[in-house]
């Protein structure tokens, strides 16, 4: 559609760093990881750039922070690749530092030393936690430990974990990530597929509630590709697509507006998110339980009939609050043709044989 005369749109570069996320996870290069992330972490970067300054473009915003790269016969264009994620800034961070204090803090982030899993994690897993934000350390630490100067991560994992989705935000998905990888090493893949759950959650609820929300797609796909992946067991692994993810970013982000229209807020823009949790938890629905949950799929053809049965049933459940939220419908409860469908999916033995 054609814009009216004087308005310029908006660039987005998105579409560009996921396909550059995607191609170093197709590469066996053995620092595919590291640079995969770099693209995440100059996309992250150079988006609070553009939205402090107010710009369209990446042209724009260079212009504006560097302004003696811009003549009027020439100019560079590492800004366009700083936008695609293709380079990583360097000297260029002070410069942008001195006139936007702050703005260093994204690259320097501790968290990026927990998404990266060329480095093993280790013993590294409490002094990583203890650089993250203290909210984040009182959701992992256990208190009486505190109270002795002693840094010990809870023993109760769900409480941690239910902890961490309460307190949504780039410090929680680090920690979560440390607790899934952690668990992961030491051979404990149940802990790790628990730990994954939460992650997930935890990046969609990000993706909603702070300005990650415009470089969500490219930061699914990279923790699809390397994150995800250490959190499958025996039995299933996280069937995960940015696509969807991303879907369902947007069907979240329009549930949240839609209720705090009502004045009944479920999160704000960098609020915590004790409420927004709950949307997957079944209580407003199960629908909402249902389209916002983590697809599975099985990893072993020699499971039992039970496992197997269990997925075939969540099939249905997806699919049907899948339509349900893609037709911006509301449907707490299950229609009984859905009985008819969970049949068919798995029939018992009386109904495969009639006689």
């Amino acid at each position: 559609m054609r814009l009216p005369d004087g308005v310029k749109e908006v660039r987005l570069y998105s579409s560009v760093r996921v396909a550059t996320v995607l191609r170093w996870a197709a590469s066996d290069h053995p620092r595919a990881p590291s640079a995969a992330l770099g693209v995440v972490k100059v996309a992250r970067w150079f988006e609070g750039l553009r939205a402090h300054v107010g710009s369209l473009n990446a042209y724009s915003v260079g212009k504006q922070l560097q302004p003696g790269a811009y003549t009027k016969f020439s100019h560079s264009n590492l800004w366009s690749k700083y936008a695609a994620g293709k380079h990583v800034p360097r000297k260029l961070l002070v410069g942008v530092e001195e006139k936007l204090p702050g703005s260093r803090q994204v690259v320097d982030w501790s968290g990026w030393r927990a998404l990266d899993v060329t480095q093993p994690i280790g013993t590294q897993a409490v002094a990583l936690i203890r650089t993250l934000n203290p909210r984040i350390q009182t959701a992992c630490f256990d208190k009486a430990e505190l109270k002795l100067d002693c840094y010990v991560l809870r023993t109760n994992a769900e409480k941690l974990l239910k902890n961490l989705e309460q307190r949504a935000g780039w410090d929680a998905v680090a920690a979560a990530t440390i607790l899934l990888r952690l668990a992961h090493e030491q051979g404990d893949q149940k802990g790790a597929y628990r730990a994954g759950r939460s992650l997930y959650y935890l990046l969609l609820m990000t993706a909603v509630t702070s300005s990650t929300y415009w470089i969500a797609p490219e930061v699914f796909a990279y923790f699809i590709h390397f994150i995800f992946p250490l959190a499958a067991t025996g039995v299933v692994a996280y069937d995960l697509h940015h696509d969807a993810m991303w879907q369902r970013v947007q069907w979240l982000y329009k549930m949240v507006l839609d209720q705090e229209d009502e004045g009944r807020p479920l999160a704000g823009y960098g609020a915590e998110t004790r409420r927004l949790r709950r949307v997957f938890s079944g209580r407003y629905g199960f629908d909402l339980m249902f389209g916002f949950a983590p697809r599975l799929k099985l990893v072993s053809p020699e499971l039992d009939e039970g496992k197997r049965r269990t997925l075939a049933y969540l099939q249905v459940f997806w699919q049907w609050a899948d339509s349900v939220l893609a037709q911006e419908r509301q449907q707490p409860m299950f229609p009984e043709h859905l009985i008819v469908q969970l049949e068919a999916a798995w029939p018992t033995a009386a109904a495969a044989d009639p006689a």
